[in-house]
């Protein structure tokens, strides 16, 4: 990994609505933007004992169960979704995702 890079790990626990990714991670509040990373790479896993898929989308859209840009089956399957790399950057903020209440997802992102 180049020099000045790091990996963040979040854990996102759903409360049953659409939630904006940094917004649920606390990374933005009241609206305003704390110290919301620059990612060049993410990986979301859904946690194994979930019983609902979960969905992830870009912000904005109305993430639902049919209209998604990536989803998180259910159950012990270990499958992962990984954006990136990129030239340019991602970020959190820049996603919206949708859960069963109390369900988790986790993220690991590669800083730039």
């Amino acid at each position: 990994m180049p020099s000045g890079q790091g990996i963040k790990t979040y854990v996102v626990t759903f409360d049953g609505t659409v939630q904006n990714l940094a917004t649920a991670l606390g990374l933005v509040k009241g609206g305003l933007p704390t110290t919301e990373p620059a990612f060049s790479e993410l990986h979301f896993e859904a946690l194994a004992g979930n019983a609902a898929v979960c969905y992830v989308g870009e912000a904005g859209s109305v993430v639902s169960a049919t209209n998604y840009g990536f989803s998180l089956p259910v159950g012990a399957t270990k499958f992962s979704y990984q954006l990136g790399p990129v030239n340019g950057v991602l970020k959190l903020s820049a996603l919206e995702c949708l859960g069963t209440s109390t369900q988790k997802m986790m993220i690991l992102g590669v800083c730039k």
